[in-house]
């Protein structure tokens, strides 16, 4: 069971969810969960904020995206590669 709460300002609580579990099954799960779906395609941070952009009708790229290319790209792309050669992907 999960329920989740807010504090009110006069110092009480207020349930403003709660959930409950209709099933378990043990076990693996299904490895389609953990699959990219069609049209998905695995891009370096600063392509999806290229695309991001493009999409919002922005023609330059700002500081953010640029620090993004120079410093988020090449560790995505060590981290990327090294998991890939633990699963035994190769590059």
């Amino acid at each position: 069971q999960f329920r989740s709460e807010e504090l009110r300002a006069d110092g009480t609580y207020e349930l403003v969810s709660e959930q409950k579990p209709v099933s378990l099954q043990l076990g693996e799960p299904d490895p389609g969960l953990f699959q990219a779906g069609q049209g998905y395609a695995e891009v370096a941070p600063s392509e999806l904020a290229a695309k991001i952009r493009q999409l919002l009708g922005y023609t330059s790229p700002g500081p953010a995206e640029k620090l993004q290319a120079r410093i988020g790209d090449p560790k995505y792309k060590r981290d990327w590669a090294a998991y890939r050669q633990r699963l035994g992907l190769g590059q």
